[in-house]
């Protein structure tokens, strides 16, 4: 009888340190990992040659490009910073314009909404020109108008070139006007056409694999559903600017300020996003 009674605590015993250790399990779970910080997506980084306003070139790795500089480390040396007033070429193609475009992508949806991503606004005193607005005179060169001629840029249309990214553009395809003023692009699908209006021009639209209906993909990862970046050569204009009056159509002293007829967004102190 002792015997029984001593074989059946060795077995009740290892249960209920089973038991004991569930419950314990079930009262205090393991913490969850932490997640790892987020990340913004960067530049794809490759090795490129910029060249100089003055006529030298350096070459190394692109690390990142903003509205001011371009971030470029050579091959054993340390990380430098050029500004984009400085560049006359990158070898890849880049310029400020399509920098400022990726840079806006990747903090789509936090842009200020004041400057939409520019860090600048229009100084409205000099009304943008840069010029101070006591004592200026009309530029005797472009007679006023600012313009040196034609942007020499064959994408460029009124200031503004087609994101090279994934996106609906209105200048790919055919878009048919529509009675009520948009137009609309059709879509070969599967037992037929499918259309999409202009008010998804900027955004990623795709086939479904069965081809029978339209599926959205999201925004467009390189320009943020802008669909358009300013061109770098004649800076947004749409024509070269006069060099006589740096595209102003005045002479005289320069605007004290501003920066060239740009003036620090007030909204988001010059960062360009942020939360709102």
């Amino acid at each position: 009888m002792l015997m029984l009674l001593v074989r059946s605590r060795a077995m009740v015993l290892p249960f209920l340190a089973v038991v004991f250790a569930a419950l314990l399990a079930t009262a205090a779970p393991a913490p969850a990992p932490k997640p790892a910080p987020a990340t913004a997506p960067s530049l794809k980084q490759e090795q490129v040659t910029v060249k100089k306003a003055d006529g030298t070139s350096v070459s190394g790795e692109l690390l990142t490009a903003d509205h001011d500089t371009l971030s470029l480390r050579p091959a054993k040396a340390d990380a430098i910073l050029i500004p984009w007033k400085q560049v006359a070429s990158v070898s890849n193609g880049l310029t400020r314009g399509f920098a400022v475009l990726r840079w806006k992508a990747v903090r789509a949806g936090r842009l200020c909404p004041q400057c939409i991503g520019e860090k600048t606004v229009k100084h409205e005193a000099c009304n943008g020109t840069g010029i101070d607005p006591e004592g200026r005179k009309e530029c005797a060169t472009c007679k006023g108008t600012g313009s040196a001629g034609k942007c020499t840029n064959a994408k460029c249309v009124k200031g503004r070139i087609d994101c090279p990214g994934p996106c609906l553009k209105l200048s790919v395809g055919v878009w048919k006007p529509q009675p009520d003023g948009t137009k609309h692009k059709d879509i070969p699908m599967k037992g037929g056409n499918g259309w999409i209006s202009d008010g998804h021009v900027g955004q990623v639209w795709g086939v479904s694999a069965d081809r029978t209906k339209l599926e959205q993909k999201g925004p467009c990862p390189v320009c943020a559903s802008l669909a358009t970046y300013e061109c770098s050569t004649c800076e947004g204009r749409g024509h070269l600017p006069c060099k006589a009056c740096n595209g102003a159509g005045f002479t005289g002293n320069a605007c004290k300020g501003c920066d060239h007829g740009k003036a620090k967004c007030e909204t988001c102190m010059g960062l360009g996003a942020g939360e709102y």
